[in-house]
């Protein structure tokens, strides 16, 4: 039993008692849709099934969700994102076209980590990112703005405006509280890194394409030749249902899959 989650369930197979540590549902119809889809989408929930997290996989064409699988494992770790390859592999089930594909999800190290695994390339939520920045911020709204612009031209004219505002902000700041704060500095630096320009000849793009801020990864002129949104909104209102249904709830693990399979 993981170390810290002696309270993980039993349940009864063939007789035998048994703790559950992890499970992963693949739907028949996998390979069938993979071949046709523009993007994977995933992300992790942690209520359903407390204290296990879930895991929802949507392969999106032309932004039409069909559930493909479902994992349940007690961390969210790059573990309950990769069971979709063990139980593919287990049951001699072809993930070519599974892997080295995009994937839209939250910036989470564990779905980061399982996407350089698989060579798959990623593209974040932009709700995520203002998140981060604080969406009542000004770093939020700096950077909600950028985000928004639909081509490089647009990217180019409102970096140069919060660039501006940006540089008052600061002297402003200075003025008043006679320095920069650290949290200050951090998220300038990543709206820094956002702002980078990777057709500027005199910048060194390595020092930051591996970011998860770096224009690639969020840019909407760049994603859209998949076809995929600024947001992972198939997740978010999929947990949504889900969770408003099962949170709160006595907690019956055969019942409560039994309700998330279905729901599912």
């Amino acid at each position: 039993m993981p170390e810290g989650h002696q309270d993980l369930n039993y349940i009864e197979i063939n007789g035998i008692q048994k703790v559950l540590i992890s499970i992963v549902w693949i739907m028949p119809w996998i390979n069938t849709v993979i071949r046709q889809m523009d993007y994977l989408e995933i992300d992790a929930s942690f209520y359903a099934c407390a204290p296990y997290k879930y895991c929802i996989y949507h392969s999106i064409t032309y932004n039409n969700s069909i559930p493909i699988a479902l994992s349940l494992h007690p961390f969210e770790s790059s573990e309950l994102y990769n069971m979709i390859f063990e139980g593919m592999l287990k049951h001699k089930l072809d993930y070519s076209n599974l892997e080295e594909n995009d994937v839209l999800s939250d910036l989470h190290p564990a779905i980061i980590k399982f996407c350089k695994d698989h060579k798959m390339n990623s593209n974040f939520c932009h709700r995520h990112y203002i998140e981060i920045f604080g969406s009542h911020s000004s770093y939020g709204i700096w950077a909600a703005r950028i985000l928004e612009t639909k081509s490089y031209t647009e990217y180019l004219q409102v970096r140069e405006r919060i660039n501006s505002e940006i540089t008052a902000f600061l002297n402003k700041k200075i003025q008043l509280c006679g320095k920069i704060t650290k949290d200050c500095q951090e998220k300038i630096d990543l709206l820094i890194i956002m702002f980078t320009d990777p057709n500027d000849s005199e910048v060194d793009i390595s020092e930051i394409q591996n970011s998860v801020y770096f224009i690639e990864k969020w840019a909407n002129w760049i994603r859209k030749e998949h076809h995929i949104p600024r947001c992972s909104n198939h997740c978010e209102d999929a947990h949504g249902n889900i969770n408003i249904t099962l949170k709160g709830k006595k907690k019956h693990l055969k019942k409560d899959l039994k309700k998330l399979l279905i729901m599912f």
